[in-house]
């Protein structure tokens, strides 16, 4: 964006900060108004509040300073469409553009991340993972960034994105838009999606008609899209199409708003509180939900064909509008408002480690020693229950593995059954005999389905199995991850930073938000927000009823359902039709012929089961599912332990300079508080004023 261009804001902005400055606020509005000036004093409070985390070794804090500071020098308005797989995503993105081109279809497509950026001159260019660049042809994008074929998903896993360069109206003035890989698709594909939610500045979330709003979407939503640091969030159901009546459409999307209401803003008011600053900045980045039922196949059909009356039809016009109008009346206003977030929540962690620190200076010794050993030995006690709680989880694992054992062995014989039951129940006439080709293939049909249907249910069974157990799990943790998030809160106690009875044990998370006081907590705590030990106990799995439906407790553990697919597609591959309509016996009567149908039947089956090791496709699934839960609970504890050692160290490295530098540094704290408390007061003005030009 140009310095003139920073300088305009929207008629609508304009007419606000005129209705602003006639009011009785302290602060006038005119200063807003000169965006280019508000940015750099923006920046300025970033890098002072900067170099304040780095003297109070607030690592995380510095850390994500710096990626704010770095979306300003690349100024960029970075749109991201993001949702679970098969929701539509690239073709939405195709109708906004107006021509197909990205590949879509109705399988899982997108395999890498592709950036739509503005050009004159349409092209595409690969950023492979190892440093390479490459231009292609338009038509050759798919053989590159899909998964369509073996080929195209082997060279998709070489890239890092791939930009697409397009003179579309809605990429021009740095305007960029991604089209993510689906959610759940993969454990793979997912970890792509979130490594560039922090980077976004528009979040349009897609999610289909047919089943809004899911377990795992709001999970989504709630733990991962509204953790980091952007500035709204758009909601699309896609599909309407395929609804019949329009009241079927009406009702699915006020489904969805409610839905987002009551499950996502409701719950974050009761974790945070109504009044709290976090709860603020969460309410910021949705504001009144904005959801658009849309049609994105019927947009991309209706504009590729000149069609205006099924344009209007697919009620994608109502979308451009409003994002239009994001991007020129509320553009500056959002790309301010990640920033004044970002100083809000920093200053909030550097007036905690403040407090911290001066208490920490006016210890007598013998309290400091008593504190310090107190802190210390929670932190021993703490890594020995690990150790125990992931033996545990070790047991249980095997636990797991003999109570399923028996249903493993029995898996062939069922399989057997299924064969001999389609075989006995056929019906068998006695002209069919004349044409045995034609008899075998339509007896061969009846077995496969048998067998399919067979190792479905007998797989799901097992999977639920599975899923129960690690849910199981997840539900015996809790006590100990909870105690784990304490730690820090009690390290504050036992130094005076805080006084003991406003300190409250239990399930309650009411203060946990903001307990971001030491070195690298605010980002642990945003971790646990994610798919880590509060996601898996306290977030999704806290019921275990209700982590079984669907294999929820894998998939927090970014593991896919797979046991089912697994299972069935080897047990599919048995008998194919092919070998079936080989089978032929000549001169028999039906009953004879159906007795040495079935013995030539159940004795290729054997032989080909044989070759397929049923019993360690289902260990595999065990073994991956409780080694990625005590991958969560080992990560995720050790880095709250680790940051926690590293407190009592800067805080014993301190408390050692007391007598030789302690008025030099309560000087310096006090400066530090009052700086930050300005600044603080200040971005918390600016952000009520953009509030009311983005119209939250």
């Amino acid at each position: 964006m140009s310095t003139d261009e920073k300088q305009k804001v929207s008629p609508a902005a304009i007419e606000q900060g005129e209705k602003e400055s006639k009011s009785n606020d302290e602060t006038s509005f005119g200063s807003f108004v000169d965006y280019n000036c508000t940015v750099l004093k923006l920046v300025s409070d970033l890098k002072r509040l900067r170099n304040f985390a780095d003297e109070l070794e607030l690592n995380e804090a510095a850390k994500r300073i710096d990626e704010v500071l770095g979306r300003f020098e690349k100024d960029k308005f970075t749109i991201g469409v993001v949702g679970e797989f098969k929701r539509g995503k690239s073709t939405f993105i195709n109708a906004l553009l107006g021509s197909s081109i990205l590949p879509a279809d109705v399988l899982p497509t997108t395999a890498t991340l592709n950036r739509i950026s503005y050009d004159l001159n349409p092209h595409v260019v690969l950023q492979f993972k190892n440093g390479e660049k490459k231009d292609i042809p338009f038509d050759k994008l798919e053989a590159y960034v899909t998964k369509l074929s073996d080929e195209s998903a082997a060279i998709a896993k070489t890239i890092e994105e791939a930009t697409v360069f397009y003179p579309s109206h809605y990429c021009k003035n740095n305007v960029e838009i991604i089209d993510t890989p689906g959610l759940n698709d993969s454990a793979a594909m997912t970890e792509v999606t979130l490594s560039v939610l922090p980077k976004i500045d528009v979040a349009i979330m897609v999610i289909l008609a047919q089943s809004p709003f899911s377990e795992h979407e709001r999970d989504f939503l709630e733990n991962q899209l509204l953790s980091v640091d952007l500035g709204r969030v758009i909601f699309v159901v896609n599909r309407i199409d395929d609804f019949n009546r329009l009241e079927d459409v009406n009702r699915t999307i006020e489904f969805v708003e409610r839905s987002i209401q009551k499950y996502v803003i409701e719950r974050a008011k009761q974790q945070f509180g109504a009044d709290s600053p976090e709860y603020e900045t969460y309410i910021k980045k949705i504001g009144k939900p904005r959801v658009f039922g849309l049609s994105a196949y019927q947009a991309i059909q209706a504009k590729q064909s000149d069609d205006a009356t099924r344009l209007e039809e697919s009620r994608f016009p109502a979308f451009e509008n409003d994002l239009q109008k994001l991007l020129t009346e509320g553009r500056g206003a959002i790309t301010l408002q990640i920033p004044v977030d970002r100083i809000i929540s920093t200053c909030r962690d550097i007036l905690h480690a403040v407090n911290l620190h001066r208490n920490t200076l006016t210890l007598e010794s013998e309290k400091f020693e008593r504190s310090y050993n107190e802190s210390s030995k929670e932190i021993t006690d703490l890594k020995r229950r690990k150790t125990e709680e992931l033996e545990k989880v070790e047991a249980a694992k095997r636990e797991t593995l003999e109570k399923i054992a028996p249903f493993v062995d029995e898996l062939p014989g069922e399989l057997k059954n299924s064969i001999e039951k389609a075989i006995e129940n056929s019906e068998i006439d006695p002209k069919e005999l004349n044409d045995r080709e034609a008899l075998n293939a339509r007896l061969g049909k009846l077995i496969d389905n048998s067998l399919i249907r067979t190792s479905d249910k007998q797989a799901t069974f097992l999977q639920l199995q599975i899923d129960n157990a690690i849910a199981s799990e997840v539900e015996r943790l809790s006590d100990f991850t909870r105690d784990v998030k304490d730690v820090m809160r009690k390290i504050e106690i036992n130094f005076g930073a805080v006084k003991a009875d406003s300190y409250v044990t239990g399930r309650g998370e009411a203060w946990a938000g903001a307990i971001a006081v030491f070195t690298g907590f605010g980002g642990l705590w945003s971790g646990y927000k994610q798919a880590g030990i509060k996601g898996a106990a306290i977030g999704t799995a806290a019921s275990v009823g209700t982590a079984v439906v669907g294999g929820i407790a894998l998939a927090v553990l970014g593991l896919p359902v797979t046991l089912p697919a697994i299972i069935g597609i080897g047990v599919a591959s048995i008998l194919p039709g092919s070998f079936l309509a080989k089978i032929a016996f000549k001169k028999d009567r039906i009953e004879r012929f159906r007795e040495k149908y079935k013995s030539a039947v159940l004795k290729e089956f054997e032989q080909a089961l044989n070759k397929i090791d049923l019993k360690h496709k289902v260990h595999e699934q065990v073994y991956a599912a409780f080694e990625a839960l005590r991958e969560h609970v080992g990560k995720e504890v050790n880095a709250v332990l680790s940051d926690a050692e590293s407190t009592l160290f800067v805080l014993r490295a301190q408390y050692e300079r007391k007598t030789v530098m302690a008025s030099t540094e309560q000087d310096n704290l006090h400066e530090i508080e009052q700086t930050t408390r300005s600044i603080g007061d200040a971005a918390e003005h600016l952000s009520k004023q953009l509030v009311k030009v983005i119209g939250i």
